[in-house]
């Protein structure tokens, strides 16, 4: 909420949004959250579970971010998914969710071969937790502009690519 104090200065609330991880025997998943005005990932506040599974707490300004998840489950055809979706949250901390690209993949040296996939794709992606292990993503590492706008057209595309059928 915007508010203001006593000294008329403008006073913006944080809002908090939590993305997650798990690192079990056949699930692997990451779920961090991205700033495209500052082009990086959003270093949270605080990390809450353990090896096996947890959250990532978010204190954040309202505005415009992307959540992007990375998940493997080895029982599904093919075994990873990457999404990324656009979210709005406004002065209340309410969240809007927009539009959302998808990527199903098998190969991870499939993902890391396409140039038209932006690296904070694949950085979530090279982040995953191994089994028992905590994730280990790189919150201070920046993109360049180029990037944040390959990312922003393929979630208003809502591209969905799926190894294999790059060609169809």
């Amino acid at each position: 909420m915007v508010g203001q104090t006593e000294n008329n200065q403008v006073k913006q609330t944080l809002c908090t949004i939590t993305g997650s991880y798990r690192a079990t025997t056949n699930i692997k998943a990451l779920e961090l959250l991205f700033s495209i005005k500052r082009r990086k990932y959003v270093k949270p506040l605080r990390r809450e579970g353990d090896k096996v599974e947890g959250s990532y707490v978010y204190r954040v300004l309202p505005g415009r971010y992307v959540v992007i998840r990375c998940k493997y489950w080895s029982k599904e055809e093919p075994p990873y998914t990457l999404y990324a979706q656009l979210i709005s949250i406004d002065d209340s901390c309410g969240v809007s969710y927009g539009k959302s690209m998808t990527i199903m993949f098998e190969h991870g040296d499939w993902l890391l071969s396409q140039p038209t996939i932006p690296q904070m794709i694949k950085d979530v992606y090279a982040w995953l937790p191994g089994y028992h292990s905590l994730p280990n993503p790189d919150f201070n590492k920046t993109y360049g502009e180029d990037e944040i706008d390959q990312l922003m057209r393929m979630i208003e595309g809502e591209v969905r690519l799926v190894e294999g059928t790059e060609h169809e």
